[in-house]
């Protein structure tokens, strides 16, 4: 394969962990845009099915590509160590086993060279397992839409809550000094949330251009994580860790950030008393609380939820959900 002279313009970086039957999905997509000018590094993240030996037999006769290999530590490290070897001045993330359009990196860069000032970051539309369901309805009905995003005092919380849950990792472009100066995702060996973690600090000081369009396909088949009703998920790491978080946000929109995290808490609290744990869901209900937010989405849910008849109604309702 004749291989471009050119710098590559975007870093695509592929996280890999135990995606064997799905890699090829991947690698072939990347292989397929329509644009050639691109490094592609692959990070096997402690893989101990054949995902490794998969990709190379994929890979072996496209120089654009390369393995690097560490010990598992989870998505937001794989993540992190493919951005510091980029050397493009964009990257893009996709998961081993998610694909994009062929087109994809090529709207994404023309888009962003819509603007005077370019993004940060570019997010595209998705599909969700083929492209026969696309999820544009959906996100426009939650207030999103085509251009350019700025934040201010009186952005609606939960406008800032459907933004975030939008940007999702595959479907975006990220200027690479931007990843390095939020300092990446988190790390930590977290599995859920690490990349929305970095988006709030993205969103809080930078632009953001939204493409409604869908341009990726996200695959659910090999997710665990993707249903709080069906398995329990971890507690995200913007509640856990929220400080960092407030110690980047500019002091005009504190007060939005702290709505914003009070909506995840409150819906974080209901998914707590579903499982049981009623207790935490009281702690954290009451940690996230800011003057006012009886108006806020889930605040009379999670204030239903938050003690021991709350656990006993997730109880009824996981084992209706069985027997259905």
């Amino acid at each position: 394969m004749n291989q471009p002279e050119q710098a590559p313009i975007v870093s695509v970086v592929v996280p890999l962990y135990n995606k064997a039957p799905y890699v090829h999905r991947s690698l072939d997509s990347i292989r397929r845009q329509s644009i050639a000018n691109i490094e592609v590094i692959i990070v096997n993240d402690g893989s101990t099915d054949d995902s490794v030996s998969v990709a190379q037999s994929l890979i072996a006769d496209d120089r654009r590509f390369r393995i690097v290999s560490q010990a598992n530590g989870g998505p937001g490290t794989a993540r992190n160590r493919g951005a510091s070897e980029a050397v493009a001045p964009w990257i893009a993330f996709l998961d081993a086993d998610d694909e994009w359009d062929e087109q994809y990196l090529e709207l994404s860069l023309a888009f962003a060279a819509r603007f005077p000032q370019e993004p940060v970051v570019v997010c595209s539309g998705h599909w969700l397992n083929g492209k026969d369901k696309s999820t544009e309805r959906l996100w426009r009905g939650r207030g999103l839409d085509d251009g350019l995003v700025m934040l201010n005092a009186d952005t609606d919380p939960q406008y800032l809550a459907h933004l975030i849950a939008f940007l999702w990792p595959c479907s975006l472009i990220i200027q690479a000094e931007a990843v390095r100066r939020w300092s990446g995702f988190y790390e930590n060996r977290c599995v859920y949330g690490e990349d929305s973690y970095l988006f709030v600090k993205l969103v809080l000081r930078e632009s953001v251009a939204l493409q409604m369009r869908p341009l990726a396909v996200y695959h659910t088949e090999a997710s665990g994580l993707a249903n709080n009703l069906r398995r329990r998920t971890p507690v995200e790491p913007m509640l856990t860790d929220p400080e960092p978080l407030r110690a980047v946000c500019p002091p005009h929109l504190q007060p939005l950030l702290a709505s914003f995290l009070a909506v995840r808490a409150f819906r974080r609290t209901v998914v707590l008393a579903y499982w049981g744990d009623w207790r935490a869901a009281r702690a954290l209900r009451a940690r996230f609380r800011t003057p006012g937010d009886w108006r806020l989405p889930h605040f009379w849910r999670a204030l239903l939820a938050a003690n021991p008849l709350g656990a006993v109604a997730g109880f009824l309702l996981r084992q209706l959900l069985r027997k259905g």
